[in-house]
């Protein structure tokens, strides 16, 4: 079959029925709209959404690579990301080049963490793809949909990098990037994965990641990586287009041996993201021997207090009048899906420890936090 007619072929078995056979346009009701409404569901608590398009973009050697495999290997294998819980899945990388680097940075993952990779979903692409093509869109699509069939729907889909995956077209044009955000909501569409696109920074870094702004309209969350004088990773958000932004984080890389030599018998090793020293105020919470969920329960109250001192400093009054009701707390913990027995257990222990004091019908935080 001639390449031509192999396209049409494709085209005609994969391509997506016509709108008329899915749905049409109409008005709904906003009635009708809110009763469909629910709370959010991550893949990565507060950082990764499900059903989303996001963007981890960095100058070279920042380490975003290492940044997406932490996510990958955390949601394959079910393992929290730095405290956060993930929903476990099957997860798909497709990568541009070096498969071999790749699977060192795997392998140093798995050993760092004590966590085997084996018979986990993890799998990663034998080469790359071409967004902006439409015969390796649909087979892409193709691929992706005998993947779900036979592992189920991925969790997350990583494209490392963008523009090793990018094909025919130029980064900047709006039309070609439109195309290639078109083939990642094709595969949100079929599976309701999160996309993540690693990118690289442009040429002014202050504008962020490079290439059409349509990128950047069309993502739901974008972080940075960035490396600083004292060899920290910085990660930040830049954009979360339905939730409060996280809290920006530090890493550090730390060498892993392998346990393999090269033909110069030298050891060979890799590199895993390891948390930089905390901030202060969380590093007393951990001093307190408190659990990840308890660390979490008492950051939510911190972070309420913060945005009321705020507040109540822009009214001009006095910060120290700002309070937290325990009923607001406890509503802030029910919006992030906080289990009402683990609340109750973290609330105790916080109380106990004197981080947190009850005084009806305000929580109060002690002087440890």
């Amino acid at each position: 079959m001639g390449l031509d007619r192999r396209a049409d072929h494709l085209l005609d078995r994969q391509r997506p029925p016509p709108p008329a056979a899915r749905d049409v346009f109409r008005f709904i009701p906003a009635s009708e709209l809110l009763a469909g409404l629910k709370a959010p569901e991550w893949h990565i608590r507060k950082y990764l959404e499900s059903d989303s398009l996001g963007v981890l973009y960095g100058p070279p050697e920042t380490g975003k690579s290492f940044v997406t495999i932490d996510w990958a290997c955390c949601i394959a294998t079910g393992k929290e990301w730095r405290g956060n819980r993930v929903k476990a899945g099957p997860v798909l990388v497709i990568i541009g080049e070096g498969r071999n680097g790749y699977a060192r940075r795997l392998a140093a993952w798995a050993k760092a963490n004590d966590t085997s990779l084996q018979d986990v979903p993890l799998h990663v692409s034998n080469m790359a793809t071409q967004l902006t093509d439409p015969i390796a869109s649909v087979e892409l699509e193709a691929v992706v949909a005998e993947f779900a069939r036979t592992y189920g729907d991925p969790v997350l889909i990583v494209v490392d990098t963008l523009a090793r995956n990018f094909g025919p077209g130029d980064e900047n044009s709006s039309r070609d990037m439109q195309a290639a955000i078109a083939t990642c909501d094709l595969l949100r569409d079929a599976t309701k994965a999160s996309v993540v696109l690693v990118h690289h920074v442009g040429k002014d870094a202050s504008r962020g990641a490079r290439g059409s702004g349509a990128l950047l309209g069309a993502v739901d969350c974008e972080y940075s990586v960035t490396r600083e004088s004292d060899g920290l990773l910085r990660f930040e958000s830049t954009k979360m287009k339905e939730a409060a932004r996280p809290e920006p984080l530090a890493f550090r890389f730390e060498s892993v041996d392998l346990g393999l030599v090269d033909d110069e018998g030298e050891p060979v090793t890799s590199a895993v993201l390891v948390d930089a020293d905390p901030p202060a105020a969380e590093q007393a919470a951990r001093g307190t021997g408190l659990g990840a969920a308890q660390r979490r329960i008492l950051k939510t109250l911190q972070d309420e207090y913060a945005r009321c001192r705020a507040n109540v400093l822009k009214d001009g009054r006095d910060p120290d009048c700002a309070l937290v009701t325990v009923e607001r707390w406890k509503e802030l913990l029910k919006a992030d899906n906080h289990h009402r027995q683990v609340v109750s257990k973290a609330v105790k222990a916080l109380t106990d420890r004197g981080l947190v004091v009850i005084v009806e019908p305000h929580a109060i935080l002690g002087g440890g936090a």
